[in-house]
């Protein structure tokens, strides 16, 4: 069962809804209400919990979403370490791999966050001249640029 069944709410469900969910998730299979049941249910009811808390610490993250909404459309149902690691590397290139790429981007993050898009647009193409095939930094530019000056 995928995290979004587990937790009963649908694929693009805001964070707000996810989180409670878990709570309602949670307490139906709380390990403790089950504490004088036969010992096989409250091993079961354990990994219940587990798996909840689980999809909840992916879906809650927007990257590990993303990436663990890769991974369900390929036929997984879980989030991997593997994943993960993709997730993070992915993230560290998309802001620079270099030092001078990172802080051209940087400083084009905050002309952006001031509004001044020119000065974004010029410390995204200095970015550039040290990270050529950055993806990231071109597919930015390129939003950057379609934007009102």
């Amino acid at each position: 069962m995928d995290y979004y069944r587990l937790l009963r709410v649908e694929n693009g469900a805001p964070s707000n809804q996810i989180r409670s969910a878990y709570h309602s998730a949670r307490r139906q299979f709380h390990p403790d209400s089950f504490i004088n049941a036969e010992p096989a249910l409250r091993i079961a009811v354990d990994e219940i919990a587990k798996r909840i808390t689980e999809a909840y610490m992916v879906l809650r993250n927007q990257s590990r979403r993303r990436a663990y909404d890769e991974a369900l459309n390929s036929g997984a149902k879980r989030f991997t370490a593997a994943a993960e690691d993709a997730v993070r590397q992915s993230e560290y290139a998309a802001r620079g791999l270099t030092a001078n790429g990172r802080r051209f981007y940087a400083l084009a993050e905050d002309e952006e966050r001031e509004e001044n898009v020119p000065a974004a647009i010029t410390h995204l193409k200095t970015a550039l001249t040290f990270e050529p095939k950055n993806a990231a930094f071109k597919e930015h530019l390129e939003t950057l640029q379609k934007k009102p000056k």
